[in-house]
């Protein structure tokens, strides 16, 4: 159900990728490419089917990169694209895909993720933070949009749902950080453990459901099989392992199947039929700038 608290805030996190050179510098190639793919961005089913074409849009841009520097702002944006693109089926429910950025993620949410070590505390490397919602958004009092999305998370933790995505532009160099900050949060640590999970008052484990999930381009020019050990590291992600093409059993899922996948109570009724009501209505935005 379209709430105006959450699609203004979207509308804010996505207006943040304006002021990235990773993004904002990348968005005429990748626009160019988009129209090239699919015929009509105001159509569901050409939306939906982005999450296969992800790769593809993104490599036209040269990601791979010869220097750190270079690698680490197509890193960047490789996150940026992928998080416009989950906002953009996201239109009009109750999930936000945030990047890293404290301003506009409910803190509880930092809190509730955050990672102790005797009195040591970490995060996780969540590139993209994808926060639902609880349904029931009323009385939630004064402040920034932000403030008041904290207090919903905080009144209804097991009405919240988090799915902590780490995006990568290869694949073997990294698919063993996600699969052991994924063990990390599933462990059962003994009461006399010195790791525990959360802080503030809240963690993952009171939330409605949290998940961990890896996205990758890749931008490897590796053949990738069920036995490929970089593939076996993942296959047992809780939030699964997707790359932005078609599926390949065994490998990876392509980035459409998120929403099916994890994502499947947001929707009432189909993921595509809830993008078409979302453009009937003019919720938005979509693609930031269509022109």
């Amino acid at each position: 159900m379209f709430n105006e608290l959450i699609e203004k805030h979207r509308a804010r996190e996505l207006a943040r990728y304006r002021k990235m050179k990773s993004f904002e510098g990348n968005w005429p190639v990748w626009k160019a490419k988009i129209d090239e793919l699919t015929s009509d961005l105001s159509d569901a089913d050409a939306i939906f089917s982005l999450g296969s074409k992800l790769s593809e849009i993104f490599r036209t841009t040269g990601g791979n990169g010869r220097n750190q520097s270079t690698q680490s702002a197509g890193g960047t944006g490789w996150e940026a694209l992928v998080s416009w693109y989950l906002n953009l089926v996201f239109c009009g429910t109750r999930a936000i895909a945030f990047r890293q950025n404290k301003p506009l993620v409910p803190a509880a949410i930092f809190d509730a993720a955050t990672v102790k070590y005797g009195s040591h505390k970490t995060n996780t490397e969540s590139d993209i933070s994808v926060v639902v919602f609880p349904e029931n958004m009323d009385d939630l009092g004064t402040g920034s949009a932000t403030q008041k999305l904290d207090r919903a998370v905080r009144r209804e933790l097991d009405q919240t749902h988090l799915r902590i995505i780490q995006c990568k532009t290869n694949w073997n160099d990294n698919a063993q950080i996600p699969m052991l900050w994924d063990m990390v949060y599933q462990g059962n640590f003994p009461d006399h453990s010195t790791v525990r999970i959360g802080t503030g008052g809240v963690t993952v484990r009171k939330l409605g459901s949290f998940k961990y999930c890896f996205v990758t381009v890749p931008t490897n020019k590796n053949e990738y099989r069920s036995e490929t050990l970089a593939v076996k590291r993942l296959g047992g992600m809780t939030g699964g392992n997707y790359w932005g093409q078609s599926s390949k059993p065994g490998v990876a899922e392509s980035l459409s199947e998120i929403f099916t996948n994890e994502f499947d109570f947001v929707f009432p009724s189909s993921v595509t039929a809830s993008i078409d009501a979302a453009i009937t209505e003019e919720i938005g935005p979509f693609g930031l700038d269509q022109s």
